[in-house]
């Protein structure tokens, strides 16, 4: 009784840290494109103080995209990774929020079974302008593209 009790132990060891593994090995957002969830602001102050953190904290909540600029920044994105030749350009804008986004794509190569563009972007938001490179990777083993981070 005692070896049973200890083997159904073991196994459900094995099983627990099998998925603790598992959830480390994986990633989260890769699919999404970095520059619309980040803010646009990106020089913060040195957080040495609480009065610090959270005038950096609210900095940063207020230099965000809105929830409908973050589409556009997406599917911009996306457009450009999908259909514009090396060098060209798709753009954005929001005027009610005086908000603009540009999508550059600037190289494309292969990559296993796929390949890989890599895209500048820069977002504006009233007067504070931030710029992104991002590297995004399509192959037949998976559906979509995915950011390399």
């Amino acid at each position: 009784m005692f070896v049973k009790n200890l083997m159904a132990r073991g196994k459900w060891l094995i099983l627990l840290s099998s998925l603790l593994l598992t959830a480390c090995g994986t990633t989260s957002n890769t699919s999404k494109s970095l520059s619309s969830q980040k803010s646009v602001s990106h020089n913060y102050t040195h957080a040495g103080t609480s009065v610090e953190v959270w005038y950096n904290f609210m900095r940063h909540n207020m230099s965000k995209l809105s929830k409908q600029d973050q589409k556009k920044q997406d599917k911009a994105v996306y457009f450009a990774l999908d259909n514009l030749e090396e060098g060209k350009v798709v753009a954005w804008h929001n005027v009610e929020a005086d908000t603009h986004g540009f999508v550059k794509v600037v190289a494309s190569y292969p990559h296993g079974g796929g390949y890989c563009r890599v895209v500048f972007t820069q977002i504006q938001k009233k007067d504070r302008a931030r710029d992104f490179k991002e590297t995004a990777c399509k192959d037949v083993a998976y559906r979509g593209w995915q950011f390399i981070r």
